[in-house]
């Protein structure tokens, strides 16, 4: 990671030196030197021990020379070999090379770094352009386009959308962490018609053993096919950490107890607490299947449920103004 970020940070346009040849991208995606206003291809692309020799990119131009580097990004001293262009009318300032540079720059980062567009484009905003570069510069959403594109080419080729719950196949790289872990803990398999899928490490449930564990599901960030993604977190320096991900395809105690039950196949100690809403359906299945965890209510959730009941009864205002009444609310039992 250390590498890779002084890599990001090597990638800017102020180290370009005028008297040297720079070697840019082509749209071809082959090397290209600039000198003095003109560009170059290699005369032989395979090549691969200095010295290389190249040409005039212009058709039928003979002027040449010879660096000791071909790296793209790179600088070299340029040997002229012959200087005599055809045409001078083709030469090109160095605007257009730095135009060149700033889109190889935003294409590399993109491909390399996990940052969205805007970042990525104040990397490369901080350099004094000259007014007639400005001029010259895309647009936000031309740029955007292009870091995108090259975003989606460096991306793993994923399976299509599936349309049940046995054409899931979840692609090897997701199937592990960064740090090459085994990630996916659980699949219940394709026979299952309530297929469900448990994420974590071997280390997350070290963690969860002997341990105060929260638990709550969500709906807005579900995929498809599923009901809710279920969510565990374990206290780790008195802090909550979410150890374990569960996607799960009903909401009943059914599977919530085959949930747990494979859980527990991978612990040698149950947790020490569970504090979960008041969803009853949960409720009853850690009591089945951790019966000696302490189950606790969450307080959130508690006081969320008492607003909504005091609101059905139609007695917001009485408890408003009744100080016992608050002064009970606030104290939880």
């Amino acid at each position: 990671m250390e590498n890779l970020s002084n890599l990001l940070s090597d990638l800017t346009l102020n180290n370009i030196d005028s008297s040297k040849a720079q070697i840019t991208l082509s749209q071809k995606k082959y090397p290209q030197l600039h000198f003095k206003g003109h560009f170059y291809r290699l005369s032989n692309p395979k090549k691969i021990n200095p010295p290389f020799n190249w040409r005039c990119s212009l058709a039928h131009c003979n002027a040449t020379g010879r660096t000791n580097g071909k790296t793209i990004g790179e600088q070299y001293d340029f040997e002229i070999l012959n200087e005599v262009h055809i045409d001078d009318s083709d030469i090109e300032s160095t605007d257009s090379l730095l135009l060149k540079e700033r889109r190889r720059i935003l294409k590399t980062k993109a491909s390399l770094a996990d940052e969205p567009p805007r970042k990525i484009l104040n990397n490369v905003a901080n350099f004094n352009y000259s007014d007639e570069v400005l001029a010259k510069l895309p647009s936000y959403e031309a740029d955007r386009l292009v870091i995108n594109r090259e975003k989606k080419k460096s991306r793993p080729q994923f399976p299509p959308e599936p349309s049940s719950l046995a054409e899931i196949l979840i692609p090897e790289p997701l199937q592990f962490t960064i740090k090459g872990e085994n990630f996916l803990l659980y699949d219940s398999g394709n026979m299952d018609y309530e297929r469900f899928f448990i994420f974590g490490t071997r280390k997350n449930l070290e963690i969860f053993e002997n341990n105060h564990i929260f638990c709550d599901g969500t709906f807005k960030v579900c995929p498809k096919l599923f009901v809710q993604l279920y969510t565990m977190h374990a206290l780790v320096e008195g802090c909550p950490v979410p150890v374990l991900y569960v996607l799960l395809p009903r909401k009943n105690q059914a599977i919530y107890e085959k949930m747990l039950f494979v859980i527990k196949s991978f612990l040698s100690k149950d947790p020490i607490s569970f504090n979960v809403d008041f969803e009853l359906a949960f409720l009853n299945a850690v009591k089945k299947v951790f019966p000696g965890s302490i189950v606790n209510g969450c307080y959130f959730h508690f006081r969320k449920s008492m607003r909504s009941k005091i609101q059905d009864l139609g007695l917001t205002v009485d408890c408003r103004l009744n100080k016992e009444i608050n002064r009970c609310l606030k104290i939880p039992n």
